[in-house]
């Protein structure tokens, strides 16, 4: 009998010397948060006992035991207060001085990295994000993307409109730091759960992938989880733009021009340059829309033309009515709230030039 109780209990200490092992073991081996907080009140706990024992008892009165305790540990000893016993000097050299300065650097670094890893999740795009009515760039292709890129970041800050995210697989770092938001979680045309409802928060997406039938099903995605948003799609067959129509009417669908320009600047020298100034905001005049203002009076596309013309040095080139894209219209064609004006200026104009 006796026997099996010397086991039990042995077996008992082993238990409780294994656990104290493992506890230890995995807060203080790495020096955790929890690890951190314990030795911070072990050193509180055993300085203040240990002065107050010593008969310093003017050092540990509140609040001047914690003043003292971090002038005294960061080494900084401005020296208005200091042990006035021979054990409570030889107690604070020996074991308040440097247990405090290890745990005072310890203390810092875990700050420190904790600001470098949330920096290093945001710059690898592993950061949550918590905005709306921002752009959505899906996909990346190299140089074509950051040309895009380029040129939104002009417009953005040109009208001083919203932020820009980047979804894209193929890179592991915002490659626009402080210039845009990264999203690294774009896998096989499919958008993660956690991304959907930053989505749905979005004013505008813009996909852009290397393949169409990738670019369709994220063009799917989207427009079920956000209706509302424009969704703007490049396709290099017709076969899957038209498909796309069926199926969401508002998708706009981009082919690629470049065979186009190519064939016209062949017959009119001059074309791809024109092109190229009218698409770009960082030089030269530049191709922009406005909506024609609530409220306004009907007015002819000839009295808009000479009044924006000489109040804003702009040309206006046509405007969008009912859907219906007009370029250099007739004199009398009228243009009323809520059509689409096309213009070309060296910025983009405020809404209080079109009440010229």
């Amino acid at each position: 009998m006796n026997g099996s109780l010397s086991q039990g209990n042995t077996r008992y200490h082993l238990n409780l010397v294994t656990k104290l092992r493992l506890f230890f073991a995995h807060h203080f081996g790495e020096v955790t948060y929890t690890g951190v907080c314990l030795l911070l009140g072990f050193y509180l706990v055993t300085s203040w006992t240990g002065l107050d024992y010593l008969g310093e008892h003017d050092i540990t009165s509140w609040p001047t035991f914690p003043y003292w305790l971090l002038v005294t540990a960061s080494t900084v000893g401005y020296g208005d207060l200091s042990p006035a016993t021979e054990s409570g000097r030889l107690f604070t050299a020996f074991f308040i001085i440097p247990f405090g300065l290890g745990l005072f650097t310890l203390v810092l670094g875990r700050i420190a990295a904790a600001i470098t890893g949330q920096w290093k999740r945001t710059l690898q795009g592993k950061q949550p994000l918590k905005i709306q009515d921002h752009i959505i760039v899906l996909g990346w292709r190299g140089e074509r993307t950051q040309h895009m890129l380029d040129l939104l970041l002009g417009e953005v800050q040109e009208a001083k409109k919203q932020r820009i995210v980047l979804y894209a697989d193929k890179i592991s770092e915002n490659p626009y730091p402080n210039k845009i938001d990264f999203v690294s979680r774009l896998h096989d045309h499919q958008l993660l759960a956690q991304d959907h409802a930053q989505v749905a928060r979005a004013s505008l997406v813009i996909i852009d992938e290397c393949a169409d039938d990738k670019n369709f099903s994220l063009a799917l995605q989207c427009a079920k989880l956000n209706p509302k948003a424009r969704i703007i799609v490049h396709f290099r067959s017709d076969v899957f733009s038209n498909l796309l129509h069926s199926h969401c009417p508002h998708a706009e669908c981009l082919p690629s021009i470049s065979v186009e320009i190519l064939a016209k600047s062949a017959m009119d020298p001059g074309t791809s340059e024109l092109h190229h100034q009218l698409l770009s905001v960082h030089h030269g005049m530049t191709q922009f829309s406005a909506e024609f203002p609530a409220g306004r009076p009907r007015i002819t596309y000839e009295e808009l033309l000479v009044r924006i013309k000489q109040s804003e040095n702009a040309l206006v080139i046509g405007f969008e009515h009912a859907g219906k894209l007009l370029l250099n219209p007739k004199k009398l064609a009228e243009i009323v709230p809520g059509d689409r004006i096309f213009y070309i200026a060296a910025k983009r104009l405020d809404n209080s030039a079109w009440y010229c």
